[in-house]
């Protein structure tokens, strides 16, 4: 059962997205991993979806979907396993800075080893996500949802169909530690692409800002975790795009970033906020003549 549930919030987080990015060759292991989970957010919402209106979302239906997905996923990066854990990392310093960042670090997986898998109780605002996640499981999605996006029940859903159960609560609940987790590994990345200490600083108050603000419901069920790691996602692509140039002449790419923006809008009303000013803040924040595309050539 655990390897199952493993399994299940592998599906939510990286498969997806590992595969869309497996034949693009422009971006590294390590940056797949990062832009897999918003675009993992968007392809199991679109296979919910449809599965869901076709009567096909069945636990064995998405059972033979992972083991679909794991096998192409072994094909795929068979060549890449032995490289994963080799992270590029910056010169490390005993300053301040440092110790501060690696205490509020450890802090931060504590906050996580407390709470992950925590049972939802009926005076979180979680229920209504868990209601919808359960009526999605049950093979209908919510009327009575008043529009609200449903892009994390649904990933809720995948947990327990996978599982078999709505019952074993663990593994929905442990959706969200992988989203603050990667915000620091996208802050981390930047500061490698840009080797500017500066991002030390932004790392420092990033960890302050989300223990401060999720300190007692961190990895329980709230989705603002999952915004916060969009909007650092969004930083992360400047500095990307800034370091390989060619990515925005290549349009399997500008597919990529599109599905990556948007992941925000299926999450929380006020993530359409963020998908809308995303593509505007790329436009203003990368050089002239990033902006000047010459669209007939794509």
């Amino acid at each position: 059962m655990f390897l199952i549930g493993i399994s299940s919030l592998i599906q939510c987080w990286f498969l997806p997205g590992l595969l869309i990015l497996a034949k693009f060759k422009k971006i590294g292991i390590l940056d797949k991993f990062i832009l897999s989970l918003p675009i993992s957010i968007v392809a199991n919402y679109i296979l919910v979806v449809l599965l869901v209106n076709f009567s096909l979302f069945d636990q064995k239906v998405l059972i033979g979907i992972l083991i679909f997905e794991f096998l192409l996923a072994i094909y795929f990066y068979k060549n890449n396993f032995k490289n994963i854990f080799k992270i590029q990392t910056a010169n490390i310093q005993f300053n301040l800075i440092n110790i501060l960042n690696a205490i509020l670090t450890f802090v931060f997986f504590y906050l996580a080893s407390k709470s992950i898998g925590n049972i939802i109780h009926s005076g979180d605002p979680y229920v209504m996500w868990n209601k919808w996640a359960i009526s999605i499981f049950e093979n209908s999605l919510p009327v009575s949802n008043l529009d609200y996006p449903l892009g994390y029940p649904i990933l809720q859903s995948i947990s327990y169909k996978i599982i078999g159960t709505y019952e074993i609560e663990f593994f929905s609940q442990a959706l969200q530690i992988m989203y603050p987790l990667f915000s620091i590994f996208a802050l981390l990345r930047i500061l490698v692409i840009t080797k500017n200490n500066l991002f030390k600083y932004v790392l420092l108050f990033s960890l302050l800002l989300i223990l401060n603000q999720f300190r007692h419901t961190l990895f329980i069920g709230f989705v603002d975790p999952i915004l916060v790691f969009n909007s650092i996602i969004l930083i992360y692509l400047i500095y990307l795009i800034k370091e390989n140039k060619n990515l925005l002449n290549d349009k399997i790419f500008l597919i990529i970033l599109g599905i990556v923006l948007s992941a925000s809008g299926i999450i929380k009303q006020t993530g359409l906020y963020i998908s809308f000013i995303a593509p505007l803040v790329l436009f203003f924040c990368l050089d002239l003549k990033y902006k000047l595309i010459n669209f007939k050539n794509l």
